[in-house]
């Protein structure tokens, strides 16, 4: 997780992370599903003391390329810009970046 904090407080300017509340005090959950198909993990950004998740990471359990990850944000990307106000019952894209090869 380490990895993922660090890299959201060193990316902090450029994710404009300021619209979402975030400062460099931030707490998550980790969400792994059990079952064997999951190819994914997930966070959950909170800024600290907040009961409410502001991002969700989601992570390849293994390194190396993932495909549906790419295309789950070409998906996210592409129904937001259907619509000049985007969709506030789907997810906005932040970001999607490789870090330590995931």
């Amino acid at each position: 997780m380490n990895m993922i904090l660090e890299f959201l407080i060193a990316n902090r300017e450029s994710l404009h992370l300021e619209k979402y509340n975030l400062s460099d005090k931030l707490d998550f959950v980790l969400l792994a599903p059990r079952f064997r198909a999951s190819s994914h993990i997930l966070f959950l950004i909170f800024p600290r003391g907040s009961p409410r998740p502001t991002l969700v990471v989601k992570v390849p359990r293994l390194a190396g390329i993932n495909n549906s990850v790419e295309r789950e944000a070409a998906n996210l990307s592409a129904i937001q810009a259907s619509r000049p106000e985007g969709f506030n019952s789907i997810p906005y894209l932040v970001a999607i970046q490789e870090s330590h090869n995931r």
